[in-house]
């Protein structure tokens, strides 16, 4: 993460906190997962957005907030309706 404060690119920032925030929840680290993909969107990317919601509800999900994982479910089917990550919320969604 210190490696990450020192990028000046912004895209190659945001690079960086989206592969570590997969790194973490493949890692089954969902709580630092949610943390770096919060750092990731706060940065307002243009790529990978509607993938980076479904992972935020996915950390939720393990995490037991069942709650704020359908909140980022729902803003993804809202905003990226037509993505094969919103297909995905959508039957996660009718499984919580």
């Amino acid at each position: 993460e210190k490696l990450i404060a020192s990028i000046k690119n912004k895209k190659n920032k945001q690079e960086a906190w989206f592969m570590l925030g997969e790194s973490y929840f493949k890692n089954g680290q969902a709580r630092d997962a949610a943390l770096r993909f919060n750092d990731f969107l706060e940065s307002k990317p243009k790529e990978n957005l509607p993938y980076a919601l479904m992972r935020m509800g996915d950390c939720f999900k393990q995490l037991g907030d069942e709650e704020t994982a359908k909140i980022y479910y729902q803003e993804l089917i809202q905003k990226h309706g037509s993505t094969d990550e919103a297909k995905q919320a959508k039957d996660k969604l009718s499984k919580l």
